[in-house]
C-alpha cells in the first residue's frame, strides 16, 4: 500500500547542500532531500536540512517542489548545471539563481515533515515548521478525512493518504491520522486479503 522513499541517486552539493536528482542531473527535488534525511547519515543530513530550509521553505508552511537544475543566464543564454554547480557561492549568484518550482503537492511535503519531525538533528526552528507544513496540509489540501493532492484540487492519489497518516503521527497527533485512514480502511481495501502494513497501523492508531 505505500512505497517508501528509495535513496537518492544524486551526489552531494559541496556548497550549498542538498542532493542531486541523479549523476548528470543536477535538479534537487522534495522526494531526494527526503531520503536523505530519513537516512542515518548525519554527516550528509545536516547540509540537507539546511539546504531545505534555505532554499525550499515556503512562508507559511510548505516546501517546494525542487530547485532547477540549470540557471537562465541574464542575456537569454541557460547555463547547465554541469558548469554553473562547480562554481562557489559567490560564482554562482553571479551568474543567477536556478527557478525554484514553488508547488506545493501534499504527499511529498507530508513525508518531508515527517522526516523532520523524526531526526536527531533537525533544529528546533526546522521542526516548526514541519509542524507549521501539516497545519497547512490539514487545512488547505484536507477535505473531509480526504487529502487532495495539490491546491489545483487533484485527488485519488493513494500515497497522499498515506504519507499525511504517517507525518500526522509523528508529530504526535492520532486523531488526524485516524480521520484520513478511515476515508481509506473501506471494504474494498479489506478485500485485498491481509496486509502487514495496514495491520500494524490499525494498531498503532489504536493505541494513540
Amino acid at each position: 500500500v505505500r512505497r517508501r522513499p528509495e535513496p537518492a541517486p544524486g551526489a552531494d552539493d559541496p556548497v550549498w547542500g542538498g542532493v542531486y536528482h541523479g549523476p548528470r542531473e543536477y535538479a534537487k527535488t522534495l522526494p531526494d532531500q527526503t531520503a536523505v534525511v530519513l537516512s542515518t547519515e548525519d554527516a550528509r543530513v545536516t547540509p540537507v536540512l539546511a539546504f531545505v530550509e534555505r532554499f525550499m521553505t515556503l512562508p507559511g508552511g510548505g516546501y517546494a517542489a525542487s530547485v532547477r537544475g540549470e540557471v537562465d543566464l541574464p542575456d537569454g543564454r541557460i547555463e547547465e548545471g554541469s558548469s554553473y554547480f562547480l562554481k562557489d557561492d559567490a560564482g554562482r549568484r553571479l551568474s543567477g539563481l536556478p527557478v525554484v518550482d514553488r508547488r506545493l503537492f501534499a504527499g511529498p511535503n507530508a513525508d518531508m515533515a515527517r522526516a523532520i519531525l523524526l531526526s536527531r538533528i533537525a533544529t528546533g526552528a526546522q521542526k516548526a515548521h514541519a509542524r507549521r507544513t501539516l497545519d497547512f496540509i490539514w487545512t488547505r489540501l484536507v477535505r473531509d478525512g480526504h487529502v487532495l493532492h495539490s491546491a489545483e484540487g487533484l485527488h485519488d492519489w493513494p500515497g497522499d493518504q498515506w504519507s499525511v497518516i504517517e507525518a500526522e503521527l509523528a508529530a504526535g497527533r492520532p486523531e488526524r491520522a485516524r480521520k484520513v485512514f478511515a476515508r481509506q480502511d473501506t471494504p474494498a481495501l479489506r478485500a485485498l486479503g491481509p496486509n502487514p502494513y495496514l495491520s500494524a497501523l490499525r494498531k498503532r492508531l489504536a493505541r494513540n
